[in-house]
């Protein structure tokens, strides 16, 4: 407000209402009231006084006087015209009287008094801290000189009681508080009920125990402040200007009181007197605008408080009327619109209309940015703007919303004190986002993290508070999640519980606390089958079906969850009337739910499973065509989210295949690859990626989707749809590294941002995990892990709308994606639960198909199980014996009977043994269980098998091989260099003896066919340290690695498998990690170096995938342990063959052969066992 619109409003010079901030800050503002004269008086008034100082000598006994009156002036100029140098002056001028007073004289006190309260008044200005200090200081000063029967003694009791409010505020000390407090009953305890302060004195009396009691709980302090303010509004008529101000501070403290105890006439009584505020002020008062925002938050809390839609209505009403009364710079508008955002919230949660979740974060985004970043207002509009981001994440799928959400939430906990009242709604806040993100992206830390700061946040309240029933619900949530993943029933009890008291101790939300009870019991009847809990389940989610209309929000949630109960029911007992429930209750959340809302995938998903469910029971074909209706509509549901689709188009396949409808499985089973990589996503570390394929079984899509191929005759799309499922890790990173040089002669601007992007995944893509070796905080996140998940979620989401970009050129449709078949030709075996089919095609001939009917899936499964997990490790000889006869032996037979020869009689490969050795090279591309079989040692009894017969090499994609060849095909110019590691001491492991030996050999032959010694670097014992070995990788085009190897068989720790070197190991996350770009060949001539994980067979995560990966184009490598005598002599026999021709004619391309050929030498050797030379294989040209 000018100061001209406020002489005109005091043109009979009595008082008004200035808009300036009062010292005291409680629940609002408040208003100060000052008499106005004509400001040219003010200013002649003061030129006269400073004439008057300037000329009286300092000796003058007026000097202090005239000081002392300039500087009361100045503070009157100040508080109209808010001109620092005015507070500035008077500050000088009040100390400078104070110094020509002495300490007896009458007026002292009152001077050091004036002084101190400027002092104050410039700290609320410009906030430093000295200020502060010294305004109490003086105070306290003026109180210990003045007699107690001093006039103004009582207002000095009152000014260092708003001091040291201030003070408290700013540092917390309780101390502070106490004595503000203290101080503000004597002023009041000096004066009577006639005293014109005595209400200005109560109402600051009664902010301060508000305030006290926001910080401390103590329900005295809320109590005594209710009764001061009451106090305060009642000395005081209706036509005097601090009475709407008054009455909207005792309104605040009202509903603070409802806040910790619930009691609703506290509420009414609230509500009625912040009703009353607004009525005794118009449209342009200076505070109208927050008595409004206060209403409004009132009747906010009475709709969460009873869930009526009026009082959301008229809230959101008040509140923007609120923000139209507050211009840009107005010091009220950020808390009005944070106060509008927060019901814009609410209506979205109850009528799912998208454009208040919009405006909810467009209006608290603006508080956020015109608050300053100290403001302790700030911790909860970040608050609140974290749930309108989660709840727009849960409707529109944007993970940068879940992780904005998130990190403001951290970062509002981090910084809040402990045992501060709004720390519980923080911590649940952030609980509730942890959750949505482990239902989102599968990374188990969230969910950890969720419960841990649920289960502090229900800690650190008592069941008087209103909010306690949300945290108890939200941890429910969050108990039952983690029960579905590990069926551990101590949560599913724990979830029970806490469900049964959110409902017994809630006003409001009691639809969603029953259906929470209901999916706990029926949880609990998945683990016990006690009939009684499903019962309960029902009755709880029809409750909440009941209680709640049509046009709410959460409805159709509720219907989708009673659907589930009478599902379950009708599997336990079989009665029609559950099933036919079922299904009417699916459909209705279908019916009811927006066409473009996420959840409409997961509950058209329950329908097709009722559906299928009466299909199974009356063969009827029209439940089976409904339920494969609804399968397809729920995974093509562009709004869906991924996981919710993904199951879909899998239920989709799986029924259509059963129902002998190949063509809509194959197109069930497309889908599901299609959606995979939006599941197994890019923007995931590691860990969680590897976490999803697991669960997932992402390689059993492309395998089914194959044998439908199959059995349509679409033998190409077979082969492309296998490609789709395996080594999904591998091609992904792959494809951050591809050559963008055709798309950059076609649209360069989006090459360069694709390849910018890819730069910055692919070099955090091989952190074992975003979250691995950080101490967890259990009140938020370990922020640094954290900000790079962050980063990399939103990364992942440019990189795929960039994709986008690119398909939709006619000519890049297929860009990024597996390479097509007709460009490559070798032999497939695809092992799938519907049957096992080999494919097989060269360079010259059609992809021809062999059906393998003898071959039974579960056979190789249980084949593979034996082999890997049956194998002695350091066994007795007569373990050893054991195993190859009873499992190595057996499984190869089987699976050269049942495989390998109907696929070499089709071909015509001989089945004589050639005195010569092999001549043809096949490439073996194994799916499933065959991926841990040997197969080139499968064979009957007696002399003939694979490796007799045929070169053998192994690949894990299509597309590992048609890179191998592109680099091939460019040439590296570069001469070899060689670098050989071994370790014959390991720390912590079994000596090696021969590995210094095996090494030294193999640089002797690169030598002596006439490499230069600078371009062989041998790292043995100490000097093959991790640093040596990965810095000496860089420049490496073949290496040897003689030592330890180790395989984590644990999917989640897949990428800390290594070379066990002096210092630690290598791990495979950091060997990935690098571009080789001169690398060409790699004998590891370690352990387990292509063992691999069972969870996943077809993602090939191991060291000699991670090698090829990295550039290596040929590599040799072991299925499992390997005898320490035998590596050096099949490393010796493969060297010697490459090097027949000298250096020139090295040719890595050679390997497997030469590997072939050592192998026959090996088992010449008396003694050798199948498993001895069984393990040694190639991957590769």
């Amino acid at each position: 407000m000018t100061i001209d619109a406020l002489l005109t409003r005091c043109a009979d010079n009595s008082f008004t209402a200035l808009n300036i901030r009062s010292r005291v800050d409680g629940p609002s503002n408040g208003i100060i009231t000052v008499k106005l004269v004509e400001l040219a008086d003010l200013e002649n008034r003061t030129a006269s006084l400073q004439e008057k100082v300037d000329r009286t000598d300092d000796g003058h006994p007026n000097k202090a006087l005239y000081l002392s009156h300039l500087g009361l002036s100045q503070i009157a100029r100040f508080k109209s015209l808010d001109q620092l140098d005015d507070i500035n002056n008077c500050i000088l001028n009040l100390q400078k009287a104070v110094g020509l007073t002495d300490r007896e004289h009458p007026s002292m006190a009152a001077r050091i008094a004036n002084l101190g309260f400027s002092q104050g008044l410039r700290f609320d200005r410009i906030g430093k801290t000295i200020d502060l200090k010294d305004s109490i200081s003086n105070l306290r000063e003026a109180i210990n000189i003045s007699i107690d029967e001093h006039l103004d003694r009582p207002k000095f009791y009152a000014n260092l009681g708003m001091s040291l409010m201030s003070r408290f505020q700013r540092f917390g000390d309780p101390s502070d508080i106490d004595d503000a407090i203290s101080n503000l009953n004597m002023a009041i305890g000096r004066i009577d009920d006639e005293h014109p302060d005595k209400s200005w004195y109560l109402s600051v009396l009664g902010a301060s125990q508000a305030l006290r009691f926001d910080h401390f709980e103590e329900a005295h302090d809320i109590d005594d402040s209710i009764v001061n303010l009451q106090k305060a509004v009642d000395l005081i008529g209706d036509s005097n200007i601090s009475k709407p101000g008054r009455l909207s501070n005792l309104g605040l403290s009202q509903s603070a009181r409802f806040m910790r105890f619930a009691k609703l006439s506290d509420l009414d009584s609230s509500l009625s007197n912040m009703r009353t505020a607004v009525k005794l002020v118009d449209d342009n008062h200076p505070e109208r605008a927050m008595f409004l925002s206060n209403l409004g938050i009132g009747e906010q809390l009475r709709y969460e408080h009873l869930g009526q839609p009026a009082d959301l209505e008229i809230s959101i009403s008040h509140l923007q009327q609120a923000v139209d009364l507050t211009e840009d710079g107005n010091s009220d508008r950020p808390r009005c619109l944070s106060n509008l955002g927060i019901s814009q919230y609410y209506s979205y949660e109850r009528y799912g209309k998208l454009i208040d979740i919009e405006n909810s974060i467009r209006n608290t985004r603006t508080a956020i940015q015109i608050t300053d970043d100290d403001d302790p207002e700030m911790a909860i509009y970040f608050s609140n703007l974290a749930n309108s981001q989660q709840s727009r994440f849960e409707r529109l799928g944007k993970i940068a919303d879940l992780d904005d959400a998130i990190f403001n939430l951290q970062e509002v906990v981090k910084r809040a004190d402990h045992g501060q009242p709004d720390e519980a709604m923080y911590l649940s806040n952030l609980g509730y986002g942890q959750r949505l993100r482990f239902e989102r992206l599968g990374d188990m830390s969230d969910l950890d993290n969720s419960i841990t700061n649920l289960e502090q946040a229900v800690e650190l309240v008592d069941d008087e508070n209103p909010k306690i029933a949300l945290y108890i619900a939200n941890l429910a949530s969050s108990l039952q999640c983690r029960a579905e993943r590990y069926h551990t029933i101590s949560d599913i009890d724990a979830s029970i519980v806490a469900a049964r008291k959110a409902i017994e101790i809630g006003t409001s939300d009691q639809a969603k606390y029953r259906t929470l009870l209901g999916n706990g019991l029926g949880l609990r009847f998945d683990q016990l089958r006690k009939l009684g809990d499903l019962d309960d389940a029902i009755l709880n989610k029809q409750m909440a079906v009941d209680i709640t209309d049509d046009e709410h929000h959460d409805k159709p949630g509720f219907f989708y969850n009673l659907s589930i109960g009478h599902e379950l029911r009708f599997e336990h007992h079989g009665d029609l009337t559950d099933l036919e429930k079922s299904i009417y209750n699916a459909g209705r959340a279908v019916q009811l739910i927006d066409g473009d809302h996420p959840a409409k995938s997961m509950y058209l998903c329950g329908l097709g499973d009722a559906r299928n469910l009466r299909f199974k029971r009356f063969s009827d074909q029209a439940d089976m065509n409904a339920s494969v209706t609804a399968y397809k509509e729920a995974a093509k549901l562009k709004t869906a989210y991924p996981r919710h689709a993904l199951l879909a188009a899998r239920k989709w396949a799986d029924l259509s295949y059963q129902c002998n409808d190949i063509s809509s499985a194959l197109d069930g089973y497309r889908t599901a690859l299609e959606i995979l990589p939006k599941v197994a996503w890019l923007g995931l570390d590691t860990t969680s990626l590897q976490d999803i394929l697991y669960f997932e079984r992402s390689e059993s899509l492309g395998c089914n989707s194959a044998a439908c191929a199959i059995r349509m005759g679409r033998l190409a799309e077979a082969v492309e749809l296998l490609d789709l499922s395996r080594s999904v890790f591998w091609q992904q990173a792959s494809s951050l590294r591809s050559d963008f040089e055709k798309l950059k002669d076609r649209k360069p601007q989006l090459a360069e941002e694709l390849e910018d992007v890819g730069r910055q995944l692919d070099k955090e893509s091989f952190a074992v995990s975003i979250n691995d070796g950080a101490a967890k905080d259990t009140r938020a996140d370990h922020h640094i892990t954290k900000d790079i998940a962050r980063e990399r979620h939103v990364l992942g989401e440019v990189w795929d709308r960039l994709l986008d970009e690119v398909r939709g050129l006619p000519e890049f449709k297929n860009f990024l994606r597996p390479v097509p078949f007709d460009q490559l030709r070798l032999i497939i075996i695809n092992a799938s639960e519907y049957g096992v089919d080999a494919l097989i095609f060269d360079d010259v001939k059609p992809i021809h198909h062999i059906p393998l009917p003898d071959t039974d899936y579960d056979v190789l499964v249980k084949f593979a199980n034996n082999i890997v997990l049956k194998r002695p490790i350091y066994g007795t000889a007569d373990q050893q014996h054991r195993y190859l006869n009873y499992h190595l032996k057996p499984a190869l037979r089987a699976v050269w009977d049942d495989i390998v020869y109907p696929i070499f009689n089709e071909i015509k490969i001989p089945l004589e043994v050639d005195a010569t050795g092999p001549q043809q090279c096949i490439w073996w591309y194994l799916t499933g269980p065959l991926t841990f079989i040997p197969i080139h040692a499968a064979g009957p009894r007696g002399v003939v098998d694979v490796s007799r017969l045929v070169i053998s090499s192994y690949l894990t994609t299509l597309d590992s091989l048609f890179r191998i060849q592109n680099k091939k095909m460019q040439g590296v110019m570069a001469p070899p260099k060689l670098l050989a590691v071994s370790q014959a001491q390991t720390p912590g492991q079994r000596p090696l003896p021969l590995t210094i030996e095996e090494a030294k050999k193999v640089a002797q032959m690169f030598r002596s066919a006439g490499m230069p010694g600078e371009d062989i670097v041998r790292l043995d014992g100490s000097e093959a340290t991790i640093n040596c070995v990965s810095e000496a990788l860089e420049t490496s085009s073949w290496v040897h690695f003689a030592c330890h190897g180790l395989q984590h068989r644990d999917h989640a720790f897949a990428m800390k498998s290594g070379f066990a070197l002096n210092d630690g190991n290598l791990e495979l996350s950091q060997i990935a990690s690098k571009r080789l770009h001169t690398a060409r060949f790699a004998f590891l001539s370690v352990c387990d170096a292509a063992a691999g994980i069972q969870g996943l067979p077809g993602e090939a995560m191991h060291l000699a995938g991670g090698l090829q990966f990295a550039g290596f184009q040929s590599v040799i490598a072991t299925m499992w342990s390997i005898c320490d005598e035998d590596a050096p002599k099949v490393a010796d026999l493969t060297y010697q063959y490459l090097f027949r021709n000298g250096l020139e004619g090295l040719d890595h391309s050679e390997a497997s052969s030469a590997l072939n050929r050592a192998i026959a030498s090996l088992r010449e050797n008396a003694g050798m066992t199948l498993d001895r030379w069984a393990p040694f294989i190639h991957f590769g040209l």
